[in-house]
């Protein structure tokens, strides 16, 4: 089984060659990168040489769709961007914009997914919640954010919303074997068959629309 790790950012060119060697010997074959690696020799031909494929994105935050709008017109169209909203009307109206292939949920903000973000992803058949794992990893003491990431888990998986695990890693200690996020979350009940699915259908899922468009 092949997985994918849809956001590493790592500081340089050395530091991502680094980190797709080591979550290529971990299991993962998808792995996306911020614009500025996109096009190094080096990383291109390391991915030729291991078989993984490496994806444009791109992460925006904004509070209205004016702004989202002024940020996102020079993002290449291949590029899987990410939104973050920094207000539930924000997160609403993100539902219904076909650039937006992920919108991730800043869990220490109270931002929740409902019905109506379900709704909006059914319409335009595409579209998924993206969590990242560092946001996590450097809050693990936070109780009051385990609560929300368990909180945003159910609705997602109550309403059959697509979710995608992100490690959002700057470097290789922050890497997650897939074998410890299926651990870390089965401590919040949540069946490993889901954990996979948000570590290869769904991110499999998004890439495959936007390289549709």
């Amino acid at each position: 089984m092949k997985f994918a790790d849809l956001l590493i950012e790592p500081y340089n060119e050395e530091e991502a060659i680094k980190m797709i060697k080591f979550l290529n010997k971990i299991g993962y074959n998808i792995i996306g990168l911020p614009s500025k690696f996109i096009k190094s020799e080096g990383i291109l031909k390391l991915s030729n040489n291991l078989g993984i494929n490496i994806v444009e994105r791109v992460i925006l935050t904004a509070s209205n769709k004016e702004e989202l709008f002024s940020l996102s017109k020079n993002v290449e169209k291949k590029a899987v961007l990410t939104v973050i909203p920094t207000n539930i009307n924000m997160l609403r109206a993100l539902g219904s914009i076909e650039r937006v292939d992920l919108i991730r949920i800043p869990l220490m903000n109270n931002i929740k997914v409902d019905r109506s973000q379900r709704n909006l992803f059914r319409i335009r058949r595409s579209g998924a919640i993206e969590i990242s794992l560092k946001e996590v990893l450097y809050n693990s003491n936070n109780i009051i954010l385990w609560r929300r990431l368990k909180s945003v888990l159910r609705n997602a998986l109550n309403l059959g919303i697509r979710l995608v695990l992100v490690s959002d890693a700057y470097n290789i200690f922050e890497l997650w074997h897939p074998k410890q996020i299926i651990s870390l979350f089965g401590s919040l009940y949540i069946e490993r068959n889901n954990v996979i699915e948000w570590l290869t259908v769904n991110p499999s899922f998004v890439i495959s629309n936007r390289y549709k468009v």
